[in-house]
């Protein structure tokens, strides 16, 4: 009897010691929610790594609408460029149509800076061709290498009476570099839509999981700033 009472005892104050250690951890697990709660409202790339994350979860089997390897985005996923990066919509559409006509971003953006300037347009999408997901080894994005060649074009040199127009080539670049990395946290290409193309089994979940449902998006983005950029 005696040892059932002391049992009972002991399992009460195992108890109340547990609630304790419980009660002392709760302070620093609302410190913890409540700062992820405002990372994430204050936080535009953790934000949006996030809602990538959640995103990511249900449309990973969502099969191929476009021709090649590019998908146009959905109208869920275009509302979400407008929320976070202000893309407009033409911008979008213009990628997509693109990809689904078998282009790369690289043919996309330098394309789009090659017709704004009245330079051939079928010729810069030539140009262009090799340099789409980081040059197809995940490095730096393609959308980016095109538009960089857009600024060239209007701003680059080719003997030392033209050299002085670096100066602002190198602005524009800075500038188109810094909105970028702001809007995707990286320069390259594996980075962003995660996952190197360069390797087969990089290239396999590329195509499953459909990583590159983001690419007019972001293809689309980097057109808008080529149009802020170009004089």
């Amino acid at each position: 009897m005696f040892s059932l009472v002391l049992l009972q005892n002991i399992e009460i104050l195992n108890y109340h010691n547990n609630t304790y250690r419980i009660s002392m951890l709760l302070p620093y697990v609302y410190f913890g929610y409540m700062s992820i709660v405002l990372a994430y409202l204050t936080d535009k790339n953790y934000r949006l790594s996030i809602d990538k994350f959640f995103k990511s979860l249900y449309t990973s089997d969502k099969p191929s609408n476009h021709i090649g390897i590019y998908n146009k985005p959905c109208e869920e996923e275009i509302h979400m460029a407008y929320e976070n990066l202000n893309v407009k919509k033409e911008y979008i559409d213009l990628a997509a149509s693109s990809f689904g006509e078998g282009l790369h971003c690289s043919q996309v953006t330098f394309g789009y800076a090659a017709k704004k300037l009245g330079f051939d347009e079928a010729t810069a999408k030539k140009i262009g061709a090799a340099f789409g997901g980081g040059m197809f080894n995940g490095e730096r994005c393609g959308a980016l290498t095109g538009a960089m060649m857009g600024l060239s074009l209007a701003y680059g040199h080719y003997n030392k009476e033209t050299k002085p127009n670096e100066a602002k080539l190198q602005e524009k670049r800075i500038a188109l570099e810094k909105k970028f990395k702001e809007a995707f946290g990286s320069y390259q290409c594996a980075d962003i839509i995660g996952a190197n193309i360069g390797t087969p089994e990089g290239m396999e979940r590329f195509k499953k999981e459909n990583l590159a449902k983001d690419c007019p998006v972001l293809t689309g983005y980097v057109c808008q700033l080529l149009d802020e950029l170009l004089d």
